[in-house]
């Protein structure tokens, strides 16, 4: 189950909060992208690094009055933490992904990285061949 994997960090903002925000968010974070939630902390959106760029700077855009709603890529595509990570790591392959946000309850509980599933998988192939079988 994806629950045993090494999930990364992530940042979280709100459809209202303006790009220049997030954007020191990002910066702070390392990270490239920040999940828009809603209220009840369900995902609803992304936005990325290529948002900022393709939306905001090759445009001659002002971040300060944009909204996260405004750019955000939404639906957010998820997988729950109770999914097996040979799941995981398809649906980012399928999608063409290299994270996914996991979710518990509708939440987001961290970021799969499609090297850690990968990790995960052969790991677990090697514990098989080796009679370890979990």
């Amino acid at each position: 189950m994806i629950k045993e994997a090494k999930l990364g960090e992530f940042v979280t903002g709100t459809k209202n909060e303006s790009l220049d925000s997030l954007a020191k968010k990002m910066q702070a974070s390392g990270l490239r992208n920040i999940y828009i939630i809603d209220e009840k902390k369900k995902p609803i959106g992304v936005v990325s690094i290529l948002d900022f760029n393709n939306k905001i700077i090759a445009q001659n855009k002002n971040p300060k009055g944009i909204k996260a709603e405004e750019v955000m890529e939404s639906p957010v595509w998820t997988i729950d933490a109770n999914e097996s990570v040979r799941d995981a790591y398809y649906k980012m392959i399928e999608l063409n992904r290299f994270a996914i946000p996991i979710i518990e309850k509708g939440k987001i509980i961290g970021i799969l990285s499609l090297n850690e599933a990968l990790r995960l998988m052969v790991e677990k192939k090697r514990q098989e061949n080796a009679g370890g079988n979990k």
